[in-house]
């Protein structure tokens, strides 16, 4: 027989904190029996008789929900043609008399338009799914899963987010210094037609860049589309979380004690994602959120197993 202890901490954004406490779970090392309650520990009351802690302040904690906000990537073809209309719409300046040089000034601000139709969205999509922006930015809970997630993708033979960020950031950069170079020589073109020309190469040369990484926004839609579809905890609700061994029955209580339907198996590492359910309210109580996540670091939160 093995003991699982859950401790139940649920705050209030309101400023009322309610009672820890501790429960004693006996669960045999079958995950699919039904597992009891034995006692309530000793320490629980003395923490009930002498009050909860202090919240935190509520200025200081950050917001769930954030991962569902990442951006989508666009495929890279559509983000050439994006660029391509952005090149078109340049006029040419009427200030200008003589034909060269309109021809040349045409050349060098469709070259700068293509880098900004670009560079642009890589830039907003590179500080989504940077690591370190995502720690600072994300709920500790979020961040947790979204790495996780990430792990997870990679040991099936995915990228990894810093591989992803990496590789857009290297794409960035050549498309910036192409579109540089090709506003210099358009400005230093001798001729109306050589001006063309200068256009014609950059987004040639552009195109190839992003046809060679065309994988790589493949691989971000799959990935972001895999973080936005993770649990999210709602901070102002009770929250509880069943940490144990494997194979001690907390799927079972998640499923006895809530409306989750995580799956429940007579071996270790049943759980292979995270699974949310909610604790039907009595008369005077709040809706409470049950979690369990997988056993095994390596396998957590491969996919949600559904939210209630």
């Amino acid at each position: 027989m093995r003991q699982v202890v859950v401790a139940m901490l649920t705050l209030s954004r309101l400023g009322v904190v309610r009672p820890l406490r501790q429960a004693c779970f006996v669960a045999s090392p079958c995950g699919g029996r039904r597992v009891g309650v034995r006692r309530w520990s000793a320490e629980a009351s003395s923490v009930e008789a002498s009050g909860p802690p202090p919240p935190p302040p509520i200025g200081k904690l950050r917001p769930t929900g954030r991962l569902t906000q990442l951006p989508a990537s666009m495929p890279a073809e559509d983000l050439m043609n994006r660029a391509k209309r952005r090149a078109s719409q340049v006029a040419h300046d009427k200030n200008v008399n003589q034909l060269t040089p309109r021809a040349r000034k045409r050349a060098a601000q469709q070259a700068d338009a293509i880098g900004q139709a670009i560079s642009v969205p890589l830039r907003a999509l590179i500080r989504a799914y940077d690591v370190e922006e995502m720690r600072r930015r994300l709920h500790p809970f979020e961040f947790e899963t979204a790495r996780l997630t990430s792990r997870f993708r990679t040991r099936q033979g995915h990228y990894s987010l810093e591989q992803l960020v990496a590789e857009l950031s290297s794409l960035r950069r050549g498309v910036l210094e192409a579109t540089k170079q090709a506003a210099a020589d358009g400005k230093a073109a001798a001729s109306i037609d050589e001006a063309t020309q200068v256009v014609e190469r950059c987004v040639a040369d552009v195109a190839g860049r992003l046809k060679a990484r065309a994988s790589v926004f493949d691989e971000l839609k799959l990935a972001g589309r895999a973080l936005r579809r993770l649990p999210t905890v709602n901070l102002a609700t009770p929250t509880v979380v069943l940490v144990g061994a494997p194979n001690v029955g907390k799927s079972t209580l998640v499923r006895e004690l809530s409306t989750g339907e995580p799956t429940i198996g007579n071996y270790p590492f049943t759980t292979r994602g995270v699974s949310l359910g909610h604790v039907l309210p009595d008369d005077d109580e709040q809706v409470s959120q049950v979690l369990a996540a997988a056993e095994n670091d390596d396998d957590a939160f491969a996919a949600p197993q559904g939210e209630t």
